[in-house]
């Protein structure tokens, strides 16, 4: 398959097609195009947490890491533990995950200030770092 958005499209459209149960790991978002195209193509998936991926991996006796290797491991996962089918998401759905993920990353981002305040004196970057904990917090309300 060609990693780019057209070549996703025919792959999900093939997969779909022929009945394919597609496996793959969750990769912090970089599996979304696939996962949209899945999705639109109407082809049925697991989305799988990639440290029980790996964990299968290791139990197999499986010990490099490569494309090729991920994706035998991961065709073999699916046979012998066929994980669910991921729910497809409604576009409301996404929207609200989405900003989901944003409230979390901005809460992370006034931890950081707050514990950067905390070991900075000087007066310039505390008044600063100060105005952007105000401006995360009105953010995260």
């Amino acid at each position: 398959m060609e990693n780019t958005p057209s070549g996703v499209r025919s792959f999900a459209r093939a997969a779909a097609r022929e009945g394919v149960w597609v496996i793959f790991e969750a990769s912090g978002g970089y599996d979304r195009v696939l996962r949209e195209g899945l999705e639109a193509a109407q082809a049925s998936f697991s989305r799988v947490n990639p440290r029980q991926a790996r964990d299968f991996a290791r139990a197999m006796g499986v010990i490099g890491k490569t494309d090729r290797v991920d994706a035998r491991m991961l065709a073999t996962f699916g046979q012998r533990l066929q994980p669910p089918q991921t729910p497809t998401g409604s576009p409301t759905r996404q929207a609200l995950l989405a900003q989901i993920t944003r409230r979390r990353q901005l809460v992370e981002m006034r931890k950081q200030e707050v514990t950067r305040l905390q070991q900075t004196t000087d007066c310039d970057s505390r008044s600063d770092i100060k105005s952007l904990i105000l401006l995360l917090e009105r953010r995260i309300e």
